[in-house]
């Protein structure tokens, strides 16, 4: 393994650092390793967490949206119809833009 960063960490107790050098030996790897992994580990479980607080987020603005009586646009477009959402388009430039291209062609059949 290259050199890379290093750290020190005040683990705070001799009983831990003890537990750590323990666990290292019975798995075969360094200290760095076990560290590293520890870190890697925590990164990805807070990864995780906030994509999970995100998403309860998102599901919470959309839950308070509906009850003010927002309506989303997929249900928008269910509600009108594909042709006449798409004729409503014609009279604003903008979404004209948004609805018919090319790249998004696919999609028109599904």
């Amino acid at each position: 393994m290259a050199k890379g960063t290093r750290i020190t960490v005040d683990l705070g107790s001799e009983e831990l650092l003890k537990a750590i050098k323990i666990a290292a030996i019975e798995r075969g790897k360094s200290i760095r390793e076990i560290t590293t992994e520890a870190f890697r580990e925590w990164l990805e479980r807070r990864e995780a967490l906030e994509d999970k607080e995100d998403l309860k987020a998102m599901m919470e603005a959309e839950s308070e949206y509906r009850k003010t009586g927002g309506r989303l646009f997929d249900d928008i477009v269910k509600d009108l119809g594909k042709e006449e959402f798409r004729m409503s388009c014609l009279s604003e430039p903008s979404l004209m833009k948004i609805w018919d291209n090319s790249e998004d062609a696919l999609y028109d059949n599904l």
